[in-house]
């Protein structure tokens, strides 16, 4: 009998951790009877990777507002030296 496609969703919990014991179990079993499982979990961990290291980036704070202004001094204009 064959073994139904887990879905996206369930590898991604999966590799989280965040399954319960039945869902584990079923995929721990799909690794081992279809070579695919286990590929789609190396990509699903390679695109986790690239979205954290983006979010990352995009969020990184980014002074604005009075608390800027503070910082560039009086007047508004930057304390870096002009080129």
């Amino acid at each position: 009998m064959r073994q139904p496609r887990l879905e996206d969703g369930t590898l991604m919990r999966f590799h989280d951790g965040e399954l319960d014991a039945e869902d584990a179990r079923r995929v721990a079993l799909g690794r081992l009877v279809d070579p695919n499982v286990n590929v789609r979990l190396d990509a699903l961990a390679a695109l986790g990777s690239a979205v954290r290291a983006w979010a990352a980036r995009a969020w990184t704070p980014r002074p604005h507002g009075a608390a800027a202004r503070a910082r560039r001094g009086a007047g508004g204009r930057s304390l870096r030296a002009e080129r």
